[in-house]
Formats: structure tokens, sequence, C-alpha cells
């Protein structure tokens, strides 16, 4: 078949979450439009009352001014290490260009994590939307001509079954759709739905109100842990023509 015109972006965004508490707090909600996380117990054992004076420390350390009323001390205080929790991603954005009905494409991005102030880790993503046809104003639609409302669906992979909870293998070339899988390049935090080369999963989808899901979790205390998820895409000859895209939110929450 000839090559179709259609290109494809996915948006990534990363943010690490580290709250500030109190020292009456036993738990913690943090939400926004697109999430809510709810924390266990905290250790509240750094948090010693002064008097009339209190210090807020971040990253391991303390203000060096007081505020009257507590103490708060927040980052990883009781913890042997002192190097910062640190997230990043290679890419920014996801390119896959133009593709060819059955045909995938797969394209990758490292998530480099140093969690060595922290007593692990968990890596949270999801998806705004499918990957959807764009309007001409947005960003990345140069010349869109793609059938309003058209999208490419996540993948339920060859056995019809996969979703943004279970991995299935995805090798054949008539199986259409998005999908990701987690590959261990410094340690060993991809999740064990990952352990076969052809097995993908969808990205928890926030416009169908599915909850963000857990796609790497870490207990040891590595300076620096390094995952690559790839990205896979596959399109039949009925695909309509055009620029689509999605963005992917990462959001890295520290153990404590």
């Amino acid at each position: 078949m000839g090559l179709l015109g259609n290109s494809f972006f996915i948006g990534l965004f990363a943010y690490w979450v580290i709250g500030l508490f109190s020292p009456s707090a036993s738990a913690q909600t943090m939400s926004n439009d697109n999430y809510i996380l709810q924390l266990r117990d905290l250790d509240t054992t750094t948090a010693k009352p002064t008097g009339n004076e209190s210090v807020i420390g971040v990253n391991d350390q303390q203000a060096s001014k007081p505020i009257p009323g507590y103490i708060i001390q927040a980052g990883f205080l009781n913890h042997k290490s002192k190097s910062p929790f640190a997230f990043s991603l290679s890419e920014t954005l996801i390119y896959f260009g133009p593709l060819s009905p059955t045909n995938p494409i797969a394209r990758t991005s490292k998530l480099s994590i140093s969690s060595a102030s922290a007593n692990g880790y968990s890596v949270i993503a999801f998806e705004d939307r499918e990957l959807s046809a764009a309007a001409k104003s947005d960003l990345a639609a140069v010349a869109s001509d793609a059938t309003s409302g058209a999208i490419i669906p996540d993948t339920s992979c060859d056995n019809g079954l996969c979703s943004e909870t279970i991995s299935a293998p995805w090798t054949n070339p008539l199986t259409y759709g998005f999908g990701y899988r987690c590959d261990n390049i410094a340690g060993s935090d991809c999740l064990a739905d990952f352990s076969d080369s052809t097995l993908y999963k969808q990205f928890a989808n926030n416009s169908k109100n599915e909850m963000p899901e857990t796609i790497l979790s870490g207990t040891n205390e590595r300076q620096e842990n390094i995952s690559q998820i790839t990205y896979k895409v596959n399109i039949s000859g009925a695909q309509p023509k055009g620029s689509y895209q999605n963005v992917i939110t990462y959001i890295a929450v520290p153990n404590f």
C-alpha cells in the first residue's frame, strides 16, 4: 500500500510529587484536574515541637528562617542519603512521522530517576485521550485533513485482551492501535507485565475516567534507575489521513 499522509505526535510531561506535611498528619491527598493521589501513613518523627519556634525543611534541609508555631520538615530527613530525588525524560515530544498501513512504527524515550534519598518510588502514567485527529488550530496540526473526530484507538493486542491493567502479546501487523511497553536499562523497576519483549499495554485514558496506572516501581537505593518506554502505533488502510496527537503524563512519587 502507498504511504499515507498521516503524522502522529505524543507530548510527554513529567512531574515529581513531594508533599509538605504538618507534624499531626497521618496521610495526605494530592489532586488536580487529572489525578488524585492518596498517600499512605507518613513518618512524622522529624516533627519536633520547639515551643514558639519552628523550622521548615525541604529536600533534606532546614530553612534558616524560623516560623512561629511548629516544625515542618519535608523531604527525607531520616534517610542516610542526601542525594536529591530527581526524575527526567529524555524526550518531551515523540514524532512518528508518516505511517504506512500494516507497518507498525515504534519510538522510544528514557525515564531516569534518582531515588537514593527516598525509600523507593513509583511512576504512574496516563494519556489525556486516544490519539486523535488534531484541530487545525492545534500546534502540531499542520495542513491536517483528517476526518473530524477520527481516532487511533488504544491497542487491544493480538488476543483482544490487553488494557491499561493487563498486558498481552502484540506482534500481528493486522492488529491496529497505540500502545506501550517498558524495558529496564539500569535497575529492574519496570513491572513484570513486560517480562516478554512482545508484551504491550494501553495507557490509562483520562477522557474515559480510567485511573492512572503504575508503570515503574522501585525499592532499591540505586543512584540512578533508567527505563525505556517504547510507544508503538499501527494503522489500517482505512485510517483517515491527517495529524493525530495526544499527551502522556508521567508522575513520579517517592516513598516516605
